[in-house]
């Protein structure tokens, strides 16, 4: 009778808070994943422009714009810092001097190393860069410098029952096209 009816109810009272939790652990695992997928992409997006906006004066311009196209759902006060960087081979190591320079609030990069973008300031690429693209080396017949874009987003976690606040950062380098930025000619008429 009375006690045959009862435990299904008990045991779905136990059972369902487990599968409740189970649930939202792997939405929010889903959606922190899908984050890092669209920071990598947009780093890769920055880095594409990067090998291809060659010395050009309004790279960085390219590069950001790149990047923030690429962020997908990340809202723009979301992205923490984009650093374009001379990287020393394709390894993705970000300097260690730029990291420092990152988490000085005020810093705009470092000389003749890298770029550092910010929310704070909408991300605005000004006249005057620490790495300007004009000594980035990009000739048909000398070595070609490599280009890095660091990306550095905070996932916030609209459940926060599992994941809370979460750093979410990729890296890109490309190796700058040669003469990128230079005219071409067809039929020796530039």
């Amino acid at each position: 009778g009375v006690q045959t009816c009862a435990l299904p109810i008990f045991e779905a009272a136990l059972i369902l808070p487990l599968l409740a939790t189970l649930f939202t652990s792997m939405v929010e695992f889903a959606l922190l994943l899908d984050s890092g997928s669209v920071v990598a992409n947009a780093s890769r997006q920055g880095a594409r422009s990067a090998a291809t906006a060659g010395r050009s004066p309004d790279a960085d311009f390219r590069i950001v714009q790149s990047v923030l196209g690429a962020r997908g759902s990340i809202a723009l006060d979301n992205i923490r810092y984009i650093v374009v960087y001379k990287a020393s081979n394709p390894d993705g190591k970000i300097p260690a001097n730029c990291g420092v320079a990152m988490r000085n609030d005020n810093s705009t990069g470092v000389k003749d190393v890298c770029n550092i973008y910010r929310p704070g300031n909408s991300f605005a690429v000004g006249s005057t860069l620490p790495w300007s693209p004009t000594s980035r080396v990009n000739g048909i017949t000398e070595e070609r410098d490599y280009v890095g874009v660091y990306v550095e987003t905070t996932y916030t976690s609209p459940l926060a029952l599992v994941v809370r606040n979460r750093t979410v950062a990729d890296v890109a380098v490309f190796r700058m096209d040669p003469g990128s930025d230079q005219s071409m000619s067809i039929g020796g008429t530039p």
